[in-house]
């Protein structure tokens, strides 16, 4: 597939898909957000209207105590009249009432249903016919006891309903009662309440009546005539329920009115395709912001993705024009871009090949010319060889005439001698054991012991559990032979070594200390430099350079000789071996 493809397809996952997903989730928000702002505004006026009704139902309710316990209403409907013109006198100096109504503008009517048969029909007070007997209202008042308690009252003068405070007028002085209150409110104050709602709002009371209502076609309904019935049997909760053929967000609080009615319910409730419904302009400008964006987006990045292409494609011919030989080659695009770059560096890379290949076809010819003189320095020691046998018998027959003679002591040097020989003569390029190496060490020290006499003393120490490891042939022996050539031999006085073997911080360290005749800094100096040269230089601490180079040929740059001296104080060698990986035998 063409880079050209890949970057469009890769727009269309990393731009397109990113960019509609936030465009349809900022949208989602959007409508939710307008929602829980719907909410919010609909539980404050559920709130407010909770207050209203609170407060509303509380100073009805302390009116109807104040009479029933109203001492001159009480002689009023006790007393026992025989003329019209005593009632009437008696109606005309009770004035509570009209009080009530004059100061309390939701009441709309105050009845007292009375027993004592010598009262006359009139305003307030009206006898308790059979009729009035049959009536539901009048039977819950005496189920309820006569306690004041709510009722949705049927008014069949008005032909409406009204809600209203019942209870029994009892007679404190005499067992029966006086009769039974109705205090209506005003259905108009009521619906006065709910009217000025943003949305629907209705007050349903413990019998399923709606009693007030914004839209007044639904007061004096039932919840089950108006399809209520589902949300006004939630309780106090926010909810989404079905109202007819929409979704509807309901929120619905419980208000008690009285100790002895169930709750009534505030019901609010809105379409929320209607909330949604005013989200939509928004959406509609946010996807054509996005539609545009994404337009502009596509048409950029074609005009990028050709213009990439067409530098790729001009890269590829030139990496073609190097594979095909052609290191004649020179940078064709410009640019600080990554691509003008890559074309920088592959002007730079073709440069360094026909460098290198000039460079390999060079040493190919060193190497050629190093054998040649090679294959010439092992004729001449094949040449002038001595046959080892013949080197061996020799010194054999020198130690058994020492012997012989009583020179005991010769005679074992003799045999030192002899063993460090074939070793070195044997010795190849295989590991040994450290144990071995330290064996020639030994057998070194003490042919040098006995041509020094007591001017040369010496210590070997090794550490416990690494005898067996494995390393390269003669690496100690060199360093300790430099050691009093160059540090002893020229010692006035005694001098000591000190051979220390151990393991330290992953490493294998092997010490060689002398107190001889030490370096000063320019002279040491130097012998560090000379370690790294590969060039022959004849009788320059050759041993010494030789074992560095052959340990970092074998285990690795990191590894080698580590030289520390000061002039009359002698000289330590560290010789660094890869602890981890020497391989115990």
């Amino acid at each position: 597939m063409k880079i050209k493809n890949k970057l469009l397809i890769s727009y269309m996952l990393v731009v397109l898909l990113p960019v509609l997903l936030v465009g349809i989730i900022l949208t989602n928000a959007i409508k939710e957000m307008a929602l829980d702002a719907a909410v919010k505004e609909a539980s404050d006026n559920v709130n407010r209207i909770y207050n209203k009704l609170n407060e509303t139902f509380n100073t009805t309710i302390d009116i109807s105590l104040q009479v029933q316990g109203d001492d001159n209403l009480e002689a009023l409907l006790s007393a026992s009249y025989t003329s019209v013109s005593d009632i009437l006198d008696a109606y005309n100096h009770y004035k509570t009432f009209d009080s009530y109504l004059l100061l309390y503008s939701q009441l709309q009517d105050i009845k007292l249903y009375v027993y004592n048969l010598s009262i006359l029909n009139s305003g307030y007070f009206i006898r308790i016919t059979d009729d009035v007997y049959e009536t539901s209202w009048y039977k819950n008042i005496y189920q309820k006891k006569g306690q004041i308690s709510w009722q949705y009252v049927y008014d069949e003068q008005k032909d409406e309903y009204s809600l209203c405070v019942t209870g029994l007028l009892k007679n404190r002085y005499a067992s029966s009662p006086l009769g039974v209150m109705l205090i209506s409110l005003k259905n108009d104050y009521l619906n006065s309440i709910f009217e000025n709602e943003p949305f629907d709002v209705m007050l349903i009371d413990d019998t399923g009546h709606v009693v007030a209502a914004k839209d007044r076609d639904l007061t004096g309904k039932t919840v089950k005539e108006t399809g209520l019935y589902d949300i006004a049997a939630a309780s106090d909760g926010i909810y989404k329920m079905m109202y007819g053929n929409d979704l509807f967000q309901v929120i619905v609080r419980d208000i008690m009115p009285s100790v002895n009615n169930e709750n009534f319910k505030i019901v609010s409730l809105f379409p929320i395709k209607e909330i949604e419904a005013k989200t939509a302009p928004a959406s509609r400008l946010g996807f054509s912001i996005i539609g545009l964006s994404l337009a502009v987006a596509l048409a950029l990045i074609f005009i990028f993705s050709n213009t990439m292409s067409a530098r790729i494609m001009a890269i590829s011919k030139d990496m073609h024009r190097i594979a095909g030989g052609d290191f004649d080659f020179s940078p064709t695009l410009k640019g600080k871009d990554e691509i003008g770059q890559l074309s920088r560096d592959l002007g730079v890379l073709t440069k360094s090949i026909k460098t290198l290949i000039h460079e390999v076809y060079e040493s190919n010819m060193q190497k050629s010319q190093l054998m040649a003189k090679q294959k010439e320095i092992k004729l001449q020691m094949l040449a002038s060889q001595i046959n080892p046998h013949f080197l061996f018998n020799t010194l054999e027959t020198i130690r058994m005439q020492a012997h012989c003679s009583g020179e005991k002591e010769i005679a074992r040097v003799v045999k030192l001698l002899g063993k460090i020989i074939r070793r070195n003569l044997e010795v190849g390029n295989e590991l040994v054991k450290l144990s071995s190496e330290i064996e020639v060490v030994n057998d070194y020290l003490d042919i040098e012991r006995f041509r020094y006499g007591d001017k040369i003393d010496y210590n070997i120490s090794c550490q416990e559990g690494i005898a067996d490891y494995m390393i390269l042939p003669l690496l100690i022996q060199p360093v300790v032979e430099n050691a009093i050539v160059h540090g002893l031999e020229r010692k006035q006085g005694k001098g000591n070594i000190d051979v220390d073997i151990l393991k330290e911080g992953g490493l294998l360290k092997i010490i060689i200390q002398d107190d001889g005749m030490g370096m000063d800094d320019e002279e040491l100096n130097k012998v560090i430099t000379a370690l790294d040269k590969i060039d022959d230089m004849p009788g320059y601490r050759i041993g010494l350079r030789n074992v560095h180079q052959r340990i970092r040929l074998f285990y690795g740059d990191g590894y080698g000789i580590k030289i520390y001296s000061k002039s009359g104080n002698g000289t330590r060698v560290e010789i660094i071996l890869p602890g981890n990986e020497v391989i115990p035998c």
